[in-house]
């Protein structure tokens, strides 16, 4: 099963979660939201959320500043 993060590609060996699939790749959840295939998924939804083969991550972080 391949996903892709943010152009990159990992090769998953068994179907995972959103929320499994980021602390996998030692993602900080901390102030970003995430989409796959161009649908933000709420936060709530990150353990239920099976990732797809083929799927498209997208990270988006939260930036402070004027």
């Amino acid at each position: 099963m391949n996903v892709t993060l943010n152009s990159k590609q990992y090769t998953l060996g068994a179907p995972l979660t959103l929320a499994e699939f980021i602390g996998k790749v030692g993602i900080n959840a901390d102030g970003i939201a995430i989409a796959v295939d161009h649908k933000v998924i709420p936060r709530s939804q990150w353990n239920g959320f099976m990732l797809e083969d083929g799927a498209k991550l997208i990270i988006i972080r939260a930036v402070c500043g004027g």
